[in-house]
């Protein structure tokens, strides 16, 4: 984001990096359609609990109902399922962000 704001002079280029942003954030911050212990949950809720909870094993405690959820019978496939679809997500964000850096900073150095 700073690089954007430092480097990059195209101000259609800038505004497509600010629209794919707000699209990323937008929809990890969607509701997960799935309640449970009567508490809502984002995609990235899931996403994080998967990162932290599961992979790391670090800051469980920050991710206790993403923890509860996936004790649960089925509640680790519909978690694993989100998860596999942030990622999917994420890499065609960050796809079209690469797309965009070749051409905002094509002309950029560095030593």
């Amino acid at each position: 984001s700073k690089l954007y704001k430092t480097h990059c002079t195209d101000q259609k280029i800038k505004e497509k990096f600010i629209e794919l942003r707000k699209v990323f954030n937008s929809e990890l911050d969607r509701t997960w359609p799935f309640r449970f212990n009567k508490k809502t949950l984002t995609y990235r809720d899931i996403f994080m609990g998967f990162i932290y909870a599961d992979i790391a094993h670090s800051k469980v405690k920050n991710h206790q109902i993403f923890h509860q959820l996936t004790k649960q019978p089925f509640g680790y496939y519909l978690a694993l399922n989100t998860f596999l679809r942030c990622i999917n997500f994420i890499h065609d964000i960050l796809t079209m962000i690469n797309h965009l850096n070749k051409i905002a900073f094509s002309n950029l150095k560095t030593n």
